[in-house]
């Protein structure tokens, strides 16, 4: 009796044992397909990024009948185009479609593009959107706008107002000002609540980084680099958000680590941006939060490696790293600043856990098992909750500053 029962026990430990390695299995074999699909995915979206010069598109001057890209819930790239032009770009994604798959070695999807790339017709262009957002930038206070966001899986510009009553005064301006426009091109949301604030609360990149005593309110460092003035002179530091680190200000990363003192400091535009110039004996390093770190920068991102629902990760002083996505790449947003309220536009948004102190961390581009690619820093989110951030494009203090990121993959 005991010998029977013995064996049954046995086989049911390699009947669990045999569903546990399958259960592994099939794991590993789904978390590579995703992988495969992803990486395909990023060179499908670089190649439609030059093929149709996307470069324009932050000027309202993309192709007439784009109406912008994106990656869905399921990870698929959606191309999207005004009705009627669906036809026209079918060829143009099959042939890049073709391409990347053997530049990025994708064989394994190649009988199911459908799963990897699509495209959609959308009622407006980017363009109309794009020219929308413009036309209310210098007007955020005007109509107590707290932000504008294009959302090009909806084909909207969502507008959040404080005060209900200004969505019939901010159409009837868009009717005047915008040749073409159509009230469903918008979409209003109103809140009173959901107010945006700056998050501050060796230098590695992601650590905590203050002037204040104690640290009793402080920021996140965001990444090393090397600042050219305008005479050619060359300037190593590190890089964080102007409301961490104020002009002059000796910025520490612990009491008894003064990095260096601010060189500039600035907000307005599309910037709140900070250089902090290191004291003698400090280098430059690609590390995140700790030297011993595997993780750090690899290298700036381009411009055709983000898209709105492109996987991110973000490293702030307060909640340490976090993962969510690129929600919009064109926001205008009123932000409260100690010195009062002030509109910065052409930021990003995302959805990674943002909290206080977090200001001036950085935000990349990072999938499993791949390096960190730079997107820009954090710099706002919402007064009542963490559940979104906005960031300063890197693209942006590029064409500010002469600046340059340092990474593993070395300067760029």
């Amino acid at each position: 009796m005991k010998k029977h029962l013995i064996s049954i026990f046995l086989t049911l430990a390699l009947i669990i044992s045999s569903n546990s390695v399958n259960a592994a299995s099939n794991a590993n074999n789904s978390l590579q397909i995703n992988e495969v699909k992803s990486t395909l995915c990023d060179g499908i979206f670089s190649d439609i990024y030059a093929t149709l010069d996307l470069e324009r598109m932050y000027e309202s001057n993309a192709p007439s009948d784009y109406a912008g890209i994106y990656a869905d819930e399921n990870g698929t790239l959606v191309l999207c185009v005004t009705e009627g032009n669906k036809n026209k770009y079918n060829k143009m994604l099959s042939n890049i479609v073709e391409r990347q798959t053997v530049l990025t070695d994708s064989y394994s999807l190649k009988d199911n593009t459908s799963s990897v790339v699509k495209i959609e017709e959308k009622t407006y262009s980017y363009n109309m959107l794009n020219s929308i957002q413009y036309a209310l930038d210098s007007h955020l206070d005007d109509f107590k706008i707290q932000q504008t966001a294009i959302l090009q899986e909806k084909n909207i510009l969502k507008i959040t107002i404080n005060d209900e009553s200004m969505k019939e005064h901010i159409t009837n301006y868009l009717y005047e000002n915008i040749v073409g426009f159509e009230p469903d091109a918008v979409c209003y949301v109103v809140s009173e609540s959901r107010a945006v604030s700056p998050k501050a609360n060796h230098a590695c990149n992601g650590v905590k980084f203050y002037h204040a005593l104690f640290a009793s309110s402080y920021g996140t460092l965001g990444f090393n680099g090397k600042y050219i003035d305008s005479s050619g002179k060359t300037h190593y530091g590190v890089f964080t958000n102007a409301h961490v680190a104020p002009n002059g200000e000796k910025m520490k990363i612990s009491a008894l680590k003064t990095v260096g003192t601010t060189r500039f400091s600035y907000i307005g535009g599309s910037l709140d941006i900070a250089f902090v110039e290191f004291n003698s004996g400090w280098e430059v390093t690609d590390r995140m939060l700790e030297e011993s770190n595997a993780n750090g920068i690899f290298r700036a991102a381009t411009a055709d490696e983000f898209y709105e629902g492109a996987l991110t990760n973000k490293y702030g002083a307060t909640t340490g790293k976090q993962s969510g996505r690129v929600l919009s790449t064109s926001v205008s947003v009123r932000v409260e600043y100690d010195d009062g309220v002030k509109t910065i536009n052409d930021v990003f948004e995302f959805s990674n856990k943002t909290e206080g102190g977090d200001s001036g961390g950085p935000v990349g581009k990072q999938k499993t098992r791949e390096v960190f690619r730079l997107y820009g820093i954090t710099f706002a989110g919402p007064e009542d909750g963490n559940d979104f951030g906005l960031g300063i494009k890197l693209s942006n203090i590029k064409k500010a500053y002469n600046i340059q990121v340092f990474g593993s993959e070395g300067w760029s």
